[in-house]
């Protein structure tokens, strides 16, 4: 059976975003594990998925993920099966951190300092 036009719209508009790119929004709805967003560029339906700790290194969750809120964040994956964009903002937050951060693999030993904590 082929896919409808719609799927295909779909399929092409995910074929041109990569992880790594920036992507714009505005969130369409807000629970608690995650929010939806229409991306820029495909306004039918809600394509991008912002969960809740990729959301802000800065910010509660509720304070970012808020319905008619306009976003950047980075893609982290893309899945044309599920149709689905999933974005992180905290990554564009501090650049150079998740830089780092995206070096680092299961399993390896990072030696550093502590230069504080928090309760």
């Amino acid at each position: 059976m082929g896919e409808t036009s719609a799927d295909q719209a779909v399929r092409r508009f995910l074929a041109t975003i990569h992880v790594g790119d920036l992507c714009q929004g505005t969130v369409t709805a807000a629970t608690r594990p995650e929010a939806s967003v229409i991306l820029d560029g495909f306004a039918a339906y809600p394509l991008g998925m912002l969960g809740v700790l990729d959301g802000s290194w800065r910010q509660r969750f509720a304070d970012v993920a808020v319905v008619g809120r306009r976003i950047i964040a980075e893609v982290i994956a893309v899945d044309p099966d599920a149709d689905r964009v999933r974005m992180s903002m905290a990554a564009t937050e501090n650049p150079e951190l998740w830089a780092f951060l995206k070096q680092l693999r299961l399993g390896e030993f990072a030696d550093g300092i502590t230069v504080s904590l928090s309760q």
